[in-house]
C-alpha cells in the first residue's frame, strides 16, 4: 500500500523527508516545535522526515501529515507525493444482498421473540402494581348516601342599619 522510494532509504537530498528537515532547519525550528504547532507527536515528525512511512499508518495519513508539514514550513511537496507516497486507494465493496431463506426466518422470528419479551418485562410489572394496591377483596362499589334536608326557616335581613 504504501511505496517506499529509494530516495527515501538512502537519505538522499531530493526526497520529500530530506526537503522538509532542510526547510525546518533553514526555518531555524526544532523538531519539538515543529511537533508542537502540527499537534503531532515527536516520532511522527522524525518518521516524516526520515521517510518511515510505516510508523505513521495508512498512505492517507502520510499525505495528509506531509501536506501539513509542507504548509507549515512553505515547501511544495506535491510533486514528491505521487512518487513517494501511494495515492489512496478506495475499498473494495463486496455485496451481501444475498441473503438465504432460513437466515431470514431465524432473524425474523428473533425480533420477533425480543419484542414479546420486552414487552413482558415492561406490561408484567406494571399489571402487577396496578393491581397490588387492590388487595383480596373486590373493590366495592360506591353509594351517594341522599342527604335529608335541614329545616331552616329563611329570614330576611333587616333593613334597618345599626348605627
Amino acid at each position: 500500500m504504501i511505496q517506499e522510494a529509494s530516495a527515501n532509504n538512502h537519505g538522499d537530498a531530493r526526497g520529500s523527508g530530506a526537503r522538509l528537515r532542510e526547510a525546518r532547519s533553514a526555518a531555524g525550528l526544532s523538531l519539538q516545535e515543529v511537533a508542537t504547532r502540527l499537534r503531532m507527536p515527536v516520532h511522527v515528525v522524525e518518521a516524516l522526515e526520515e521517510g518511515r512511512w510505516q510508523v505513521i499508518g495508512a498512505s492517507v495519513f502520510v499525505r495528509g501529515q506531509l501536506r501539513s508539514y509542507a504548509r507549515l514550513l512553505g515547501v511544495d511537496v506535491e510533486p514528491y507525493l505521487d512518487a513517494e507516497v501511494a495515492p489512496a486507494a478506495p475499498v473494495d465493496l463486496v455485496s451481501h444482498a444475498h441473503t438465504p431463506r432460513i437466515q431470514r426466518v431465524m432473524e425474523g422470528i428473533g425480533r420477533r421473540l425480543v419484542y414479546v419479551v420486552i414487552t413482558a418485562v415492561i406490561a408484567v410489572p406494571a399489571w402487577m402494581w396496578t393491581r397490588s394496591h387492590l388487595g383480596d377483596t373486590p373493590p366495592r362499589p360506591h353509594r351517594l348516601m341522599p342527604c335529608r334536608p335541614t329545616r331552616r326557616r329563611w329570614t330576611r335581613p333587616s333593613s334597618r342599619s345599626s348605627r
